[in-house]
């Protein structure tokens, strides 16, 4: 009991790690942006800013707790530490004012002090910023193009801020939980839990942050691409989509692909397969590519002229033809820098052929398949409608996705299969309270400083319970196939 406590508590320390490195991989994606504008402005003085934030926002932000009067525990606590840490880019209004008011006085200084030690203060860095931005922004140095530039600048700026206050709100809840303590409370006395909510409002957010720095990419690479060079193009791509990243994604993906079909060619009896299923085998055609979107995708082109051809066969020729649809699967954004999210991918090729080769799990397939997977499937469909007819009161909303759930945990099934516990893990990590981050919406926005609203109670979260018995049953059907006697990963879930 007690080692089951302690691997509990590690995988409560594990999901906020997770939570931690995926806002910190923001972070460096949006500075990484940032560097390429400034390069492209050709004014290094903007390099300041970066040089200022970039020993506070990765853990040494403990200088301006003490500047703050309030309550440390709370998010306008949050928003002082981010505003502090992370210097914004002038507008250009203020800038201009500025410059135009010092230069009247004969204050104005126009040495550019990019070359400073990496500890200048403060307020000589917004002095320098609001000075140049100014001087700059009054004279022809910066064309329409590059003034764009700038705003992205600016707002790319803003979106780092509220990243990183989301990373210290995230850090002075786990604090407060006392994540790092071993011998933490687990259960009814545990704040855990609630942080585990919070991480889930977190990881929502994640993908607003990921569309918006998506659209400030592409942008900046079509500006780039057709915009005059009279400088070395800098890179506008992500650090590591480039090169073995996506070479070693797309290795993985084929790999993967060739596991599923030997497994399913096991599984499904070969009287099942029609004429369609047997002009080719069961390997389907997957292309993997890298998309800036929080999770895996898939999509398909369907060989609609080589269908054609055998249902109407007229000749030798038509009835010899291949029908070669082509599928695609794009990995998650967080893919190239975090190998833990990487089996998720076999999930996605799992759909692919759950879609395509088991008639999506419909009851068509479940009464007609003679394939055990089909039967075991049908069994537990049956089982879990019996439970929620029986506890209908709390679990109707899922009661009303049973479907949806089979669906799922068949893909889940296999891609555990070929996988093992690393798939487990990411779908732990993917999957952990998925949906509940809805009990902090508040107006359609998600909020995160309603978690302490919410410690006298909210409404019922059983709409959400998916996730549990997806990852519960993954880890059930691990231990079946292993036979492990002393497999405690279901327990610890």
């Amino acid at each position: 009991m007690k080692k089951q406590k302690k691997y509990s508590a590690n995988m409560y320390l594990l999901a906020f790690i997770d939570a931690i490195e995926r806002l910190d991989i923001l972070l460096l994606e949006v500075r990484h942006l940032q560097q390429s504008i400034i390069y492209l402005l050709r004014t290094p003085v903007l390099y300041r800013s970066l040089r200022y934030e970039g020993e506070h926002i990765f853990g040494g932000w403990s200088a301006f707790e003490n500047d703050f009067k309030g309550d440390k525990n709370s998010r306008a606590f949050d928003t002082h530490i981010a505003s502090k840490a992370i210097i914004r880019f002038p507008s250009p209004r203020r800038a201009v004012k500025k410059y135009l008011a010092e230069a009247m006085e004969n204050k104005c200084d126009d040495t550019d002090d990019s070359n400073s030690n990496d500890h200048e203060n403060r307020e000589k860095t917004i002095e320098a910023l609001d000075n140049k931005v100014g001087e700059v922004w009054l004279g022809d140095q910066w064309v329409r193009e590059l003034r764009r530039h700038y705003h992205s600048l600016r707002s790319l700026q803003i979106l780092k801020q509220q990243i990183f206050r989301d990373k210290v709100t995230f850090f002075r809840e786990a604090h407060t939980a006392d994540i790092l303590n071993n011998k933490a409370p687990i259960g009814a006395a545990s704040k855990l839990p609630a942080l585990m909510l919070l991480r889930s409002g977190i990881i929502f957010r994640t993908s607003r942050y990921i569309s918006i720095l998506k659209t400030h990419q592409q942008n900046f690479n079509k500006s780039v691409s057709y915009g005059i060079q009279g400088y070395p193009r800098p890179i506008a791509e992500r650090r590591r989509q480039l090169g073995v990243f996506s070479d070693s994604l797309s290795e993985t993906t084929v790999n993967m692909n060739k596991e599923m079909a030997h497994l399913l060619h096991c599984i499904i009896p070969d009287d099942e397969l029609d004429d369609y299923q047997q002009t080719r085998s069961l390997h389907l055609h997957i292309l993997h590519s890298w998309s800036p979107q929080p999770k895996p995708a898939r999509n398909q082109l369907y060989d609609n002229i080589g269908r054609t051809c055998l249902i109407e066969p007229k000749s030798d020729e038509r009835r010899s033809s291949k029908v070669e649809d082509t599928y695609y699967i794009d990995s998650s954004f967080w893919s190239p820098d975090y190998p833990a999210h990487q089996p998720l991918i076999a999930k996605e090729i799992a759909s692919l052929y759950v879609n395509n080769l088991l008639e999506n799990m419909d009851d068509g397939f479940l009464s007609n398949s003679s394939s055990d997977l089909a039967y075991l499937m049908s069994d537990l469909f049956s089982e879990i409608n019996k439970m929620t007819q029986a506890h209908i009161s709390v679990l109707k909303p899922l009661n009303n996705n049973i479907h949806t759930l089979i669906r799922d945990l068949t893909k889940d099934f296999l891609a555990t299969s070929i996988k093992g516990i690393p798939y487990i893990y990411a779908l732990f990590l993917e999957n952990l309270g998925s949906g509940l981050e809805n009990v902090l919406k508040h107006q359609g926005v998600i909020r995160l400083d309603r978690l302490h609203e919410l410690q006298n109670g909210c409404n019922s979260i059983t709409e959400y319970f998916s996730w549990y018995f997806r990852l519960r049953l993954s880890c059930f059907w691990m231990r079946q196939i292993t036979h492990a006697k002393n497999h405690h990963l279901d327990d610890i879930v």
